[in-house]
């Protein structure tokens, strides 16, 4: 699993489309797209409904995003003490 893609998953979540989640992100819808699937695939479940012009969890709002979000800064935390180990 690559925290690129739980940054593109957060911010279709915060954005509520994937349109509005590419534009924030100065990336393709494609892209983004690409990384929701292989995200889902990489955990073995569907984690958006997807219409034209909304994308909706599939779970609970208040139960995956924050824990998303928490393994996220986790992550991005840990990344930035090696960084800063090997100065």
């Amino acid at each position: 699993m690559h925290l690129r893609w739980l940054e593109r998953f957060i911010a279709i979540v915060d954005a509520g489309s994937i349109r509005g989640a590419a534009r924030r992100l100065g990336v393709s819808r494609p892209a983004l797209t690409r990384a929701l699937q292989q995200l889902e695939e990489a955990l073995g479940v569907h984690l958006m409904r997807r219409s034209v012009r909304v994308a909706s969890l599939t779970l609970s709002p208040g139960t995956l995003p924050p824990l998303v979000r928490v393994v996220h800064w986790g992550s991005h935390s840990i990344a930035l003490d090696l960084m800063a180990a090997n100065v």
